[in-house]
């Protein structure tokens, strides 16, 4: 994963409260869809007649993947770092990451 203050950034940030950007995972442009783990059917399920799914009020959650496709829309772009008169552009497309650094 390449952060701004990381080793393989172009910046050469001395610690990562100089950068207001958060984590960001850099990916070539077209590389936005990520695909989640899909649970399988479950090799189990049996067809449960109405009256059955009436009575009880249960349905299976094994048989339902509980997760889904993500695609990010976000399209590739230009980021512009530092002040406003030294700016640098980057042009990648960012995967946000939920990341806890803990105290700064």
């Amino acid at each position: 994963m390449t952060l701004p203050w990381g080793s393989l950034s172009s910046l050469k940030l001395d610690c990562r409260s100089q950068s207001d950007d958060g984590p960001i995972m850099w990916v070539r442009p077209g590389e936005q869809m990520v695909p989640t783990a899909d649970m399988p059917k479950s090799p189990f399920k049996r067809r449960r007649s109405m009256n059955e799914i009436k009575n009880l009020h249960y349905l299976p959650r094994a048989s339902e993947p509980r997760e889904v496709l993500f695609e990010d829309r976000t399209k590739a772009h230009a980021d512009h770092v530092g002040q406003s008169f030294d700016w640098q552009s980057t042009a990648a497309v960012g995967v946000l990451k939920a990341v806890h650094f803990g105290e700064w």
